[in-house]
């Protein structure tokens, strides 16, 4: 299932759309008028630490004072005034600091370099005995996405030396929306279509470096997808489902809670499998995160609900963001999280 990934500016976001056989898989976005620093690797002094709670808030950026709340287990013996190298892992949300954790993870499209790790482990995903990738002679730890079976073990090479020199940087910059989607795009990715020419400049500056194997595969198109329909679909509260039924999104301060319709349909079971199928990439397109609770029709036979729970399951394995569903509540919901990666679509278009 070769892919394409779009990146455009829409409205006061930059966008980046996967796009493989089925259309558009995943939505990356961000404001442009913004700072969005999760992944940033930043050199942070603890002013204040909260041994209540083994963690610390901690500073980083002279120029702009930048706060945060570092709550991981080295946290608890922080004291004030060490200054560490830190990575934003959460964003500021609400009232809310944001979170930064020790452990750095700096991702690639075939492998995950970890600076202060070491050894090499496979992610959970890997199927069959995976191939150890040519990194044994380089510092921190690895971990081998799925996305690297079947790569050429100099490509591999290649993305590993480059994340190995990124990883002894003391300071490193958020990756880009387009650099997040180019780098969980993995190996199906082929071509890249841009708006303009600056954008071009841009992404192949980046792609010399990191993924030279895809600059073949970068074009200007300024028209190469619809965004106002996309935008449409994945902002509307209520969606018809193919057969009939509708599912609706809706946000509280707790949860989001998707309710599934019937509508006119006979056919409950059907009416909640294309439920399932939607709901799979809308959480996507929308980037919902935390708690999802879905509403299913009530499926009185024990055999049909084990088939929706299953469904359900199989059509969130490949999210990137990782979704656990954890089954039926006695009132026939189903509950769900997916983790948190930056803002939701809805979170961004309020600001």
């Amino acid at each position: 299932n070769m892919t394409r990934l779009i990146i455009s500016a829409y409205e006061a976001l930059l966008c980046a759309a996967c796009e493989g056989e089925t259309g558009i898989s995943d939505l990356y976005a961000a404001r442009r008028d913004t700072l969005d620093d999760i992944g940033a690797v930043v050199n942070a002094k603890v002013v204040q630490t909260l041994p209540g709670q083994g963690a610390a808030i901690v500073r980083w950026s002279a120029d702009t004072e930048r706060e945060g709340y570092w709550n991981d287990a080295a946290a608890k013996n922080a004291k004030a005034g060490d200054v560490l190298r830190l990575q934003i892992k959460a964003a500021a949300q609400g009232s809310k600091l944001p979170q930064l954790k020790r452990d750095i993870a700096l991702p690639g499209r075939f492998l995950i370099h970890l600076p202060t790790g070491k050894g090499i482990k496979f992610s959970r995903q890997q199927e069959g005995a995976p191939e150890a990738p040519p990194v044994q002679d380089l510092p921190g730890g690895w971990v081998v996405r799925r996305a690297a079976a079947g790569v050429a073990a100099a490509l591999v090479r290649h993305e590993a030396e480059v994340l190995a020199k990124v990883g002894q940087q003391t300071e490193i910059a958020a990756p880009t929306v387009w650099q997040r989607a180019l780098v969980e795009s993995g190996a199906t990715l082929q071509t890249i279509l841009v708006a303009d020419a600056a954008q071009e400049r841009a992404v192949s500056a980046w792609l010399n470096v990191f993924a030279p194997d895809l600059l073949g595969g970068l074009t200007v198109q300024p028209d190469a997808l619809d965004w106002d329909s996309l935008f449409a679909e994945a902002t509307a509260p209520t969606l018809p489902l193919n057969g009939g039924g509708s599912i609706t999104i809706e946000r509280t301060r707790a949860a989001w809670v998707v309710d599934i319709d019937a509508g006119a349909a006979q056919n409950h079971l059907a009416v909640n499998l294309a439920a399932v199928t939607l709901l799979a990439r809308q959480m996507r397109l929308r980037n919902l995160s935390g708690i999802v609770l879905a509403d299913f029709i009530s499926l009185p036979h024990v055999r049909d609900q084990q088939q929706l729970i299953k469904t359900l399951r199989a059509a969130v394995v490949d999210d990137p963001a990782g979704v656990e569903v954890f089954g039926l509540t006695k009132l026939g919901l189903v509950e769900m999280t997916r983790t948190r990666r930056g803002a939701a679509l809805q979170e961004l278009l309020e600001i």
